[in-house]
């Protein structure tokens, strides 16, 4: 289970704001979030939290879709993965979709999500080249109730030179009960 290429999976990108893939949703935007450049940590918006797992994760608050946003870079010539969690303390939620972003390279994306500890979709792809610009990426499985999204980012090696560190991240994350 899963998709080669992020269209392949749900269509052309499209914007979050779309009204058919918000209605009833909610969007976490990373509006509260801290300072430019700092560790991003455990962040609350609109009753969900969303928390690094791995990854070097900071704070983006003069960039965005719009900004502010979050991003990990890498700055060897070997691939870093960036994950995060996401959770209505224990409610149960749906995920329709995500802005992913990256500087210079393909994005390869997991989904996981759960109920309780029943992993009840995965879905794997790679957004191509943005060219520095945001895609959006919408979940097939956007009708499955979790209590647990993990979305896991891979920032892609080779390191051709001028062009480390190199950013991905996230923004968006379209969510419903």
């Amino acid at each position: 289970m899963g998709c080669v290429l992020a269209a392949a999976c749900s269509g052309p990108p499209t914007s979050p704001s779309d009204p058919v893939l918000v209605a009833g949703m909610t969007t976490i935007g990373f509006n509260s979030a801290a300072v430019n450049g700092s560790n991003f940590a455990i962040h609350r918006e609109s009753g969900y939290v969303v928390q690094p797992l791995d990854g070097p994760w900071v704070v983006v608050t003069t960039f965005g879709h719009p900004a502010p946003f979050i991003q990990f870079t890498r700055t060897a010539s070997t691939d870093t993965v960036g994950e995060v969690q996401v959770f209505a303390d224990g409610a149960g939620f749906r995920f329709s979709a995500v802005d992913l972003y990256s500087s210079i390279t393909p994005i390869p994306y997991v989904f996981e999500g759960y109920l309780r500890e029943q992993r009840v979709f995965r879905v794997a792809g790679t957004v191509p080249n943005t060219f520095g610009n945001f895609a959006t990426v919408r979940n097939p499985n956007g009708e499955n109730l979790l209590t647990t999204l993990l979305i896991r980012l891979t920032n892609p090696s080779p390191c051709i030179i001028g062009t480390c560190p190199n950013p991905v991240g996230l923004d968006n994350i379209v969510v419903g009960r």
